[in-house]
């Protein structure tokens, strides 16, 4: 057996340019392939993004926060690459506060027409570990949570230090024993009690810390602002990973603290470990991705260790920018053409979305059928297709229906002025090939060529492409042949017309 040869450096690095430019330089090729002018309408959807908010974010404006206070609390709408948008109409948001001891409440906040911003106040009214999240009540944004320590009035450092003292007690009974100035022993009987107390004990629980863990055991509480949402995957939407030192005697850290996370994919900025600083109590990181996929985040371990709870383990989806929807904008009334959607990345380039995405087709005037009407496009594929049949004239728009997406409508015109140029062309085609079998009078043949050709002709648009998906049928000048059999029948045409329609001559 020949020995298996060892990559060179040369060879190794050609692999990881391959590896780098390989997704790249497939959606360049790919984008070549698109219908023309699909290019400009990318880049139409992208600017329209840029205006409209997918998120919405809450974030505390205060450094610290103890039991008593109101600290202000801001919402914030967020377009795609994390700016703050303004909104089109007003906006009414429910922001939620969980406790530590489980209580919840929640109130309404209104963004107004035109602004990205609104503040509330919320009543801190427990010390340890509160949960703010805000969900939007219109609109389709992504929602947000974060986590704060709330810590009591009185701070441990300021309490003062355990003492002893000595109680007198006739409890417990001990021998004193003396020596005389001869030598001799006497002994007299005293009762006492010796007790050890520790300043600020107590059985009691502390009414501001109620509601929490019994045992002074600090963990480290792992949040993500939205672990079932949808993030972009364009370098900039972030999911927000946070570390907590919580202690139940609402002390800081008390020496830094190094976190450590294993995923799959995506970039964390800043890079890890994640640090906690000593004396401080809560640490960030963003993670970002610029290629859709589902992401793995596992909690690895601490320096010092401490114990883990909250989201340890959880799943981010990072799904394309955004979707384009592709298609003729001028169509014949016997013609048909394939309509596509398109997932593209954040340099306006075809990209595969990463999973299964189902797509349903509509038409607002119901002037269009589609074949199929509802599709999936593949996790591998950056389109997914659908031919589309007009049964009617007129202008209409074709929507696309696809969760988390809402890409602009796709105005089409059905056009019918060739149908009857053609239409008119083979009726007198086949009036003429009538009066040179049968004879008469050529402007009789001529007229009834035209008029067994129309009505064939209104047959063939009406009746029957409309429950026929065969290419060869929708054709544009498969209608000089239909009117050229129908000019060749004549009123023939108007028995068999009767008939489909049951009318009786």
């Amino acid at each position: 057996m020949r020995p298996r040869s060892i990559p060179t450096m040369n060879q190794c690095m050609a692999l990881v340019v391959i590896a780098l430019i390989g997704p790249t330089l497939a959606s360049r090729l790919l984008a070549q392939q698109l219908p023309p002018g699909a290019g400009n309408k990318i880049i139409q959807q992208r600017q329209l993004l840029a205006i409209r908010p997918v998120k919405v974010s809450v974030r505390v404006l205060a450094e610290s926060i103890t039991v008593g206070t109101r600290p202000p609390v801001q919402v914030t709408l967020l377009n795609a690459d994390d700016q703050p948008v303004p909104t089109a109409e007003d906006w009414q948001c429910e922001v939620s506060f969980r406790f530590p001891s489980g209580r919840s409440v929640s109130q309404t906040v209104s963004i107004k027409k035109g602004e990205s911003t609104a503040q509330l106040e919320f009543y801190a009214e427990q010390a340890g570990l509160t949960s703010i999240s805000v969900r939007p009540l219109t609109g389709s944004a992504r929602p947000d949570k974060t986590d704060v320590i709330v810590l009591p009035k009185n701070k441990l450092s300021k309490r003062k230090q355990p003492q002893a003292r000595l109680h007198v007690s006739p409890r417990y009974t001990y021998t004193i024993v003396a020596l005389n100035g001869d030598g001799d022993l006497s002994a007299r009987l005293r009762t006492v009690r010796l007790e050890l107390t520790s300043e600020g004990s107590s059985s009691r629980q502390d009414p501001e810390s109620h509601g929490q863990v019994a045992a002074n055991i600090p963990v480290l509480h792992i949040s993500v602002n939205d672990t079932g949402g949808n993030y972009i995957a364009n370098g900039k939407d972030a999911a927000k990973i946070s570390a907590i030192f919580y202690s139940p005697d609402g002390s800081p850290a008390p020496t830094d603290i190094d976190i450590w996370f294993h995923r799959t994919n995506g970039l964390l900025n800043p890079p890890q470990p994640l640090h906690i600083a000593k004396g401080s109590f809560k640490a960030e990181a963003d993670l970002t991705s610029v290629w859709p996929a589902e992401i793995q985040v596992n909690f690895v371990n601490s320096t010092p260790r401490y114990q883990a709870e909250g989201d340890t383990d959880f799943t981010l989806h990072f799904v394309p920018p955004g979707v384009v929807l592709l298609g003729p904008t001028n169509l014949s009334v016997v013609d048909n053409a394939p309509v596509m959607v398109v997932f593209f990345d954040a340099q306006n380039n075809p990209v595969a979305p990463g999973k299964n995405w189902k797509v349903t087709l509509h038409s607002q005037q119901s002037k269009f059928r589609f074949a199929p009407q509802s599709f999936e496009v593949q996790p591998t594929s950056p389109t997914g297709s659908a031919v589309l049949f007009p049964v009617s004239f007129g202008a209409d728009k074709v929507e696309a229906v696809m969760a988390n997406y809402n890409p602009q409508p796709l105005p089409i015109v059905i056009t019918g002025w060739l149908v009857l140029g053609l239409c008119l062309a083979g009726g007198v085609a086949g009036g003429l090939v009538a009066y040179n079998k049968f004879k008469g009078s050529w402007l009789w043949r001529i007229f009834l060529g035209i008029l067994g050709g129309a009505v064939l002709c209104w047959l063939y648009v009406y009746l029957a492409l409309p429950n026929v998906d065969v290419n060869i049928a929708h054709n544009t000048f498969s209608v000089f042949f239909v009117a050229l059999i129908g000019g060749y029948m004549g009123i023939t045409v108007l028995d068999f017309a009767a008939k489909r329609l049951g009318i009786s001559l």
